[in-house]
């Protein structure tokens, strides 16, 4: 049943959009176009369902890939001419990803009838022939105009695409973030070029802003640098639907003729765009940026197509590791300190005896704990990450230009949770005003025997000086535990067995004025 889909998609898409990457001239075309994107869905392929707090508890089902094909039907329903676009990071973070390892998000995304997608830094995550495979077998290209070859300098992937839907010329580019390098290992014969560089060096070649009716780019860059390049290469774009950093934009963010959207994460949200070009003249309206929560009925085949794959991953999954007395939630996790925040850093600050302080970025915690029953799947989702502690002995000063980085970073997942022994203090611009490790004011001069994750010792999270060189090896003495942080957290959790609400602190350790 699932192959008949896919084979009469395969014909749709091959009949409905012609795909090229030559030059069509510009004209003074008419016609309208809508547009649907998502990006950072992270292999969350199942609905979530939350339970919240309190004398009376809510139930909300939420998200899920059959609640993103059910609106993407109905939008189709009602719209003849729909460009389906993903801006990256397919996988990583639910265990459908780790079990299938991505494939899982080629049969979703080919059924869902996703047109064009560009890379994400987690495409990375099962090395470089798995990401081959992933290409090679979805029914749509896959973008990216600063991914090389090392050995020619080549394109890794098509950099660009050219799409004729409705008597309209609509150019699409795909851009990777090139702190990928820094992010992500087993990228083999691949090196990212700088986004901005590339995207010039693409434009000067091929203008393809001048030869066609629209404009987009497909930017796993972040917001920030999707800001700045809709102001360096102004009057190019018309459209930069962006991902990385989770943003939920429910209204366009606007410079000069450009217009950048982001959808969020996990599929929470789907944004749409109604285009209209009427004698060659642009024009963008009624965008919209929906959450798919239980209002929205899940589509029955979509709800098949993962009961299929939910099979093979309750037999690896299923298992019980511990009990909790109430759920840990992440909600608010790159903005302030947190209980999960707090439970696995605490964590990693007992794996040695001589660790003054742990720091786990925000961003390495991607869901929740639920109340009661924990399973290996539940631990696996909200902490996707292989993930080995380096210890690093740093001097105070060292120590608290990080802590003002982190706290600077605020919102975003570079954002650092802190373990028992600290309590900071910070103003509203996130410089320190007190900063306690073991009841005691850290010492400029005096040396901190710090825990972190290997992927933030290496630079991750752009914690890095202006030259590239990753903050935390201004420190010395560097130990390589071999400790994996996930592994900890299961262990820890089994020696528990029901874990004690004692164990579990609430308290506020980084603090904002």
């Amino acid at each position: 049943m699932i192959k008949k889909f896919i084979y009469v998609l395969i014909f749709i898409i091959i009949s409905a959009f012609a795909f090229s990457c030559g030059q069509t001239k510009k004209s003074d075309n008419s016609g309208n176009l809508t547009i649907i994107h998502m990006n950072d869905t992270h292999g969350r392929d199942e609905e979530e369902i939350i339970i919240t707090k309190g004398d009376n508890p809510q139930t909300n089902h939420k998200y899920g890939a059959a609640r993103r094909a059910a609106y993407i039907k109905e939008i189709k329903a009602t719209n003849d001419n729909v460009l389906i676009l993903h801006a990256g990071d397919t996988i990583t973070g639910s265990v459908f990803s780790i079990v299938y390892q991505g494939m899982d998000e080629v049969e979703i995304m080919n059924d869902l009838g996703v047109q064009v997608s560009t890379l994400g830094n987690h495409e990375f995550d099962y090395g470089i022939e798995q990401l081959n495979n992933i290409i090679k077998k979805r029914n749509f290209p896959t973008i990216s105009c600063n991914v090389k070859v090392i050995s020619t300098g080549e394109n890794y992937i098509k950099p660009y695409i050219i799409t004729n839907i409705n008597n309209l010329n609509v150019a699409i580019i795909g851009v990777l973030q090139s702190e990928t390098m820094n992010i992500t290992q087993g990228l083999d014969y691949i090196m990212i070029e700088d986004e901005i560089e590339s995207l010039k060096n693409l434009i000067k070649d091929i203008p393809l802003h001048t030869t066609n009716d629209i404009t987009i780019l497909l930017s796993h860059s972040g917001f920030d640098t999707d800001k700045k390049i809709a102001e360096e290469i102004p009057n190019t774009f018309d459209i930069i639907i962006g991902s990385h950093t989770h943003t939920v934009l429910k209204e366009p963010f606007i410079i000069g003729n450009t217009m950048i959207v982001q959808a969020g994460q996990y599929g929470e949200y789907i944004g749409t765009i109604d285009i209209k070009l009427k004698g060659g003249k642009y024009s963008h309206s009624n965008y919209k940026l929906t959450r798919l929560d239980e209002s929205i009925e899940e589509d029955l085949n979509m709800l098949s197509v993962i009961s299929n794959m939910q099979i093979e991953v309750d037999k690896e999954f299923d298992s019980k590791i511990a009990v909790l007395p109430y759920a840990l939630t992440d909600e608010n996790v790159r903005e302030k300190s947190i209980a999960l925040g707090n439970f696995v850093s605490d964590i990693v600050a007992s794996s040695q005896n001589n660790i003054d302080i742990a720091l786990i970025n925000s961003g390495s915690l991607r869901g929740f704990l639920p109340k009661g029953k924990i399973t290996l799947a539940n631990i696996y989702e909200f902490f996707p990450f292989d993930n080995l502690i380096i210890l690093t002995t740093m001097k105070g000063k060292d120590l608290k230009n990080i802590l003002e980085l982190s706290a600077s970073r605020r919102g975003e997942g570079a954002f650092l949770q802190v373990s028992k022994n600290a309590l900071l203090k910070f103003d509203s611009n996130g410089k320190i005003l007190e900063a306690y490790i073991k009841g005691k004011e850290i010492n400029d001069n005096e040396k901190y025997i710090i825990a972190v994750a290997d992927y933030i010792f290496n630079g991750g999270e752009k914690y890095i000086d202006e030259n590239g060189k990753p903050l935390f090896q201004y420190g010395e003495n560097f130990i390589y535990t071999g400790l994996d942080i996930r592994d900890l957290i299961i262990k820890t959790l089994k020696e528990y067995e029901k874990v004690p609400e004692s164990v579990i602190d609430n308290s506020e350790r980084i603090i904002f004025n």
